[in-house]
């Protein structure tokens, strides 16, 4: 709603529906222009402003900064306005970026638009109370973000001296899906409603990506050369956490799949767009949730595809390494006694152990896994070495087997 001055009437007040008040300088020749936020600008400064500002649009001068504002920044600080030059000046991850702007537009929304110094102890005790209602460890993200802006502003933040609520020991451990329940799976993703949701959730599966690294692939980085599939993981890929680039080899099983999509969606930049063909899926946890009602698999997430990945990996090779590697995890270094063999090496300084793994190495686990899945779900005969691993349970994990 706006309310016009009646001595200036390009001077005006806009109440949103937040209850947000913001002062304006509005004029049907020069168009609408903000001045700040009430209360932390006063009617009498921004009628003052507006007025100067009005004055020098109509001489075709640029228009002066308002009064309001901090640090060079014409706008009454907001969390909405700092988080931008906040994420600008620190050079933050795609990753950080994202997830900053969807804590804080999602768990923050009440305290979004509202001046940053007028936003009490007990407004953000709210806001935040509610957001740990919902998730603990989202509460303890709105909580840590939001102080990071108020240092940025320099301003001191009601948000300071709140305790964590999220406990990441008691959380719930990584669910891998069991080897009896793989039919019901596949039967559940391929009924899902539409074609890109179910291949984006073969996509998963077959990769080990996370959720969003698999929503956001691209055409421009896969190669669907028959028996030779892979996709270019770069490192600013949204998902990978900012790992070292390499061609992730991927099993002829995804392979035929993804060739059949390129011929029908080539004309959109992502494998799996969303309705707007110029942005990619939003709907993956939507269709975990769908297959967790159809298998009653209750504590199936949207990483519990990974997680089973890693599970069986672990169980099928017992060898850390290959696991890292079918996670994409970051190979940190190459050890010393290789570099004289010019021969790269990719490890995780969690392993202990370097192997050689390039694509090559990992195409014929690769091709194992998809394989596996398939035995297991009767899709594919059983084979001896599945049975006596998965079936007859020979299987044991790798600290187990250190422990025997």
């Amino acid at each position: 709603m706006l309310f016009r001055d009646t001595s200036t009437p390009a001077f005006a007040l806009r109440v949103m529906r937040s209850g947000v008040k913001a002062w304006l300088c509005d004029s049907r020749a020069h168009g609408q222009r903000s001045l700040g936020q009430f209360p932390a600008l006063k009617a009498s400064q921004a009628r003052v402003d507006a007025e100067r500002m009005l004055e020098q649009l109509r001489a075709g001068q640029a228009a002066p900064p308002p009064s309001a504002g901090r640090a060079g920044h014409s706008e009454v600080p907001t969390l909405r306005n700092t988080l931008p030059l906040y994420l600008s000046a620190k050079a933050s991850s795609q990753n950080t970026r994202e997830g900053m702007t969807t804590t804080l537009t999602i768990y923050g929304a009440p305290l979004l638009d509202r001046p940053m110094a007028g936003i009490t102890q007990a407004d953000a005790l709210q806001c935040a109370e509610a957001a740990w209602k919902r998730s603990a460890r989202q509460g303890d993200l709105l909580r840590d973000y939001a102080n990071s802006l108020y240092v940025f502003r320099r301003l001191q933040s009601p948000f300071a001296g709140f305790k964590s609520r999220y406990d990441k020991h008691a959380a719930a451990p990584p669910f891998s899906i069991p080897v009896d329940v793989w039919a019901a799976v596949l039967n559940a993703m391929d009924l899902q409603n539409h074609v890109t949701t179910r291949d984006v959730l073969w996509a998963a599966l077959l990769t080990g990506f996370r959720p969003d690294a698999a929503c956001h692939m691209r055409w421009d980085r896969l190669h669907l050369e028959e028996g030779q599939g892979r996709y270019f993981i770069a490192p600013d890929a949204p998902g990978f956490k900012g790992g070292a680039s390499w061609h992730y080899p991927l099993p002829e099983l995804l392979t035929a799949r993804l060739r059949e999509r390129r011929r029908l969606f080539r004309h959109t930049p992502w494998v799996f767009p969303a309705r707007n063909p110029n942005k990619p899926l939003t709907g993956y946890r939507d269709a975990i949730v769908r297959i967790r009602d159809l298998t009653g698999l209750s504590l199936l997430t949207p990483y519990s595809l990974r997680d089973t990945r890693a599970t069986y990996a672990e169980q099928a090779w017992g060898q850390n390494i290959i696991t890292q590697r079918f996670l994409n995890h970051r190979p940190d270094y190459l050890p010393d006694g290789w570099r004289h063999q010019d021969r790269r090496v990719a490890a995780s300084r969690s392993t202990g152990r370097y192997v050689e793994t390039t694509e090559q190495m990992m195409r014929p686990l690769v091709e194992r896994y998809a394989d596996l899945v398939l035995e297991l779900a009767g899709r594919k005969p059983l084979t001896e070495p599945v049975k006596r691993i998965f079936i007859d349970r020979e299987a044991v994990f790798l600290d187990e087997r250190l422990a025997a």
